[in-house]
C-alpha cells in the first residue's frame, strides 16, 4: 500500500466515524479533546500494548504505533474508508464527492432471512465491529477487528456473519488483492474466558456441517466456502481480565397466582422485578 494510499484510508476512517460513543469514550477515559483530525491517542497504554503485539505478530516492524481505534464502527463505513482509498485516493473532505458507486443487487434465497444470505459490502444497516485498530510502521498496516463478549458467549451465526461480511468488504474494496502483504488484516475475539470456538472460516464451516435440513444455515456454511480478503485464519484471542465476576440482572417477574388466581401466562403483565445473580 502505497503512502499516499494508507494515509487517505487513516483520513477516511476519521471522517466516517459518526459514532458518539467512541468520542465520548476517548473524551472520559482518555482525557482527549485534541481536533480529531490530528489525534494520536486512542488507546490506553495497557490495550495497546496488547494489541500492538498483534501488529508486531503480524509482520509490522518495531516502529509500528496505534494511529487509528473506533468503538462500534459500522461495516458500511469501514468499506467505504477502503474502498475510497483504493479508487479515490486524492479524495479530500472540501472537493468534490465521489461519483454515487452502483451496489450489488442481493441474492437471497427464497424463505431465508437475509441474515444468513446478505453480505454485501453496504447494507444499510448498522451492523458493525465492536473496536476496529490500525497498526502503521510506515511501511505497512494492520488491521485488527475486535469482537468482545463478557458473560453471553458468542453466537456462532452471529459470528460467522461477521465474518464473510469482513471477507466480502476486504476483497470487494481491492486493497488487499492489489497491495500483496502491504496491509494485514486479523479478527481477534475478546472475553474473560476463552472462546469455545474460534474465528476460523474453516472451523466455522465444520460447525454448519449437517444442516442440509435448514437452509439458513446451509445458505451461511455456502457462503463460508468462499474467503479471499485474507481473514479468519486462525484463533485470535484478546483476554478482559478486568471483567467483573459475579454481576447481577434485573428481572421482572409475573404474578404466578395466589389465592386460587389463574395462574400467569406469557401475555400476563409483569407485577414484580428481582435481582439475579448472571451465570
Amino acid at each position: 500500500m502505497s503512502r499516499t494510499m494508507a494515509d487517505a484510508l487513516i483520513r477516511n476512517l476519521k471522517l466516517l466515524n459518526a459514532k458518539e460513543r467512541d468520542h465520548l469514550m476517548r473524551f472520559a477515559y482518555l482525557g482527549e479533546d485534541a481536533d480529531y483530525a490530528s489525534a494520536s491517542t486512542f488507546l490506553s497504554a495497557h490495550c495497546n500494548s496488547l494489541l500492538r503485539e498483534h501488529a508486531l505478530d503480524m509482520g509490522l516492524s518495531a516502529s509500528a504505533r496505534c494511529v487509528f481505534a473506533g468503538m462500534d464502527y459500522h461495516l458500511d463505513w469501514l468499506f467505504a474508508a477502503l474502498w475510497t482509498a483504493k479508487t479515490s485516493t486524492a479524495w479530500m473532505p472540501q472537493g468534490e464527492h465521489p461519483a454515487p458507486v452502483p451496489m450489488a443487487p442481493h441474492e437471497g434465497v427464497e424463505g431465508v432471512d437475509p441474515l444468513y444470505t446478505d453480505f454485501r459490502p453496504v447494507t444499510g444497516s448498522q451492523e458493525d465491529v465492536d473496536l476496529l485498530v490500525v497498526y502503521d510502521d510506515g511501511e505497512k498496516l494492520a488491521m485488527l477487528f475486535i469482537e468482545a463478549k463478557g458473560i453471553a458467549e458468542f453466537n456462532e451465526v452471529q459470528l460467522a456473519r461477521k465474518l464473510i461480511r469482513l471477507d466480502r468488504i476486504l476483497d470487494a474494496s481491492g486493497v488487499k488483492a492489489a497491495e500483496e502483504r502491504s496491509v494485514e488484516f486479523r479478527l481477534i475475539l475478546a472475553s474473560p474466558k476463552r472462546p469455545r470456538f474460534s474465528c476460523c472460516f474453516t472451523e466455522m464451516m465444520e460447525r454448519f456441517e449437517g444442516d442440509t435440513g435448514k437452509p439458513d444455515r446451509l445458505a451461511m456454511r455456502n457462503a463460508l466456502e468462499i474467503h479471499r480478503g485474507g481473514i479468519g485464519m486462525g484463533m485470535h484471542y484478546l483476554r478482559l481480565s478486568g471483567f467483573p465476576q459475579g454481576t447481577y440482572a434485573v428481572k421482572r417477574m409475573r404474578d404466578k397466582g395466589a389465592g386460587g388466581a389463574a395462574p400467569a401466562t406469557a401475555t400476563s403483565p409483569y407485577t414484580h422485578w428481582e435481582l439475579k445473580v448472571r451465570a
